[in-house]
């Protein structure tokens, strides 16, 4: 949730999952000491904890989330950001906090090695799949269950999969065009062009399929566990995870 807070005063949000975010209800002063607050707060229940393992796990995520974050902002318009760099940004940005989720209950019940590993990647393939979803949202999601206006990214600088993909497998001429228009600035008008070339290119085919690749990637790692209701509320991850976008 801090993170969130943080996030939408980053992104200038005014709506998040449909509800005015804390920012633009009040000013990005409140929103960012109410995330500095939910900080420290989560770090001194962490404590409480006695772990120094869950201490050091969740250390970790916090400071990937905000290299994350910083090499999005990096990357703003870079209109030749690879696959693979996306890729490792949305896994610090977002990945991490599922991962270190994921591993925490592991940590807490005394387990260090195979099953500790295994849920940490579960979480982290979850949260990169989750993360490409809601990048792809951007282009086709309904406003009216998203919270949000399509666009939003593209308008921002923000390059996403969808993109990336696109401007690597159109002809020469069509990313030329494209290009320009991005390099100008995209207005809400406008959007309807790219939207159209980046579904024309197969980039939102293209970017379904990666989703659910890596979510099942992550589904085998838990493919041993007995069945249960924890279990299957894992699974339930799994399917949410893609299911916003099928």
């Amino acid at each position: 949730t801090a993170t969130l807070l943080h996030d939408d005063v980053v992104d200038d949000s005014k709506l998040r999952r449909g509800s005015e975010t804390i920012n633009f209800k009040w000013t990005n002063l409140i929103s960012v000491l109410m995330g500095d607050y939910l900080f420290a707060k989560s770090f001194r229940l962490m404590v409480s904890t006695g772990s120094l393992d869950l201490i050091d796990a969740i250390s970790g995520a916090t400071e990937r989330v905000s290299i994350g974050e910083l090499r999005q902002v990096e990357e703003t318009s870079n209109y030749d950001l690879s696959e693979e760099e996306y890729l490792k940004i949305i896994a610090d940005k977002t990945a991490s906090l599922f991962s270190v989720s994921s591993e925490a209950a592991p940590i807490l019940a005394g387990e260090n090695g195979r099953i500790r590993n295994d849920f940490a990647v579960f979480g982290e393939k979850i949260g990169v799949a989750f993360q490409i979803a809601d990048d792809l949202l951007d282009y086709v999601g309904d406003p009216k269950i998203t919270g949000k206006n399509p666009g939003n990214d593209i308008i921002s600088g923000k390059v996403t999969l969808p993109l990336i993909y696109s401007l690597r497998h159109s002809d020469k001429g069509k990313r030329r065009n494209i290009l320009r228009m991005l390099s100008n600035g995209v207005s809400e008008e406008e959007f309807g062009l790219v939207l159209d070339y980046v579904t024309k290119s197969g980039g939102i085919d293209y970017t379904y399929r990666r989703a659910a690749e890596i979510s099942h990637e992550g589904l085998s790692t838990i493919n041993g566990l007995k069945d249960s209701e924890y279990h299957r509320s894992l699974l339930g991850m799994v399917d949410y995870s893609i299911s916003r976008i099928s």
